[in-house]
């Protein structure tokens, strides 16, 4: 097959996406270089160009798969952190409303302004004056929450005055009996 033949055969239909048939191509320039030596260092000049053009094409693919593969593992990895952080927030999200809501409970057992506790001045609840005591306690919370606590402190008050002192030390005064005399 001459140049010609071969030519013509590339332009009937065998081409591939951008150019001619790679075998084709190679038969063409075989053929070249045995009909006129003076293309023969042209065609290997093309046919290393070429060469080297699929090795950087190669590499540049694999470069490519590799950053995408990296790239599609710092997206999972970032998705299961986010996905962690979200249930993070809600967690939290949910315990602050539980602790907000105990507040409000005691705020209410106690008296006190349910926004601030007495301690903002520029609350638009109380102005900074809504401390326990500040409006009348509810009487069932007081009753199950501060009560107890007060009955409590009470007695171990009274127990205190009720003791004797058997040690001029403060932080053990009523605390019991002295200690026993050494034999």
């Amino acid at each position: 097959m001459n140049v010609a033949d071969l030519l013509n055969a590339s332009s009937a239909g065998t081409q591939v996406e951008g150019g001619i048939d790679p075998d084709m191509q190679s038969d063409l320039l075989a053929t070249l270089e045995r009909e006129d030596p003076r293309m023969a260092a042209l065609c290997r000049l093309f046919a290393q160009r070429q060469a080297q053009a699929a090795q950087t094409l190669q590499t540049q693919q694999a470069v490519d798969g590799a950053d995408q593969t990296e790239c599609e593992h710092d997206l999972l990895e970032l998705q299961d952190r986010h996905d962690r952080l979200r249930r993070s927030a809600r967690a939290l999200r949910s315990a602050l409303t539980d602790q907000q809501d105990r507040l409000e409970i005691c705020a209410a057992a106690l008296g006190a302004c349910l926004a601030c506790w007495g301690e903002r001045t520029d609350c638009p609840h109380c102005a900074g004056r809504g401390r326990g005591g500040w409006q009348p306690p509810d009487p069932a919370l007081y009753a199950r929450l501060v009560a107890p606590a007060a009955r409590r402190l009470a007695s171990r008050d009274a127990a205190l005055v009720a003791a004797p002192a058997f040690n001029s030390d403060p932080d053990r005064a009523g605390r019991g009996s002295a200690a026993a005399p050494l034999d």
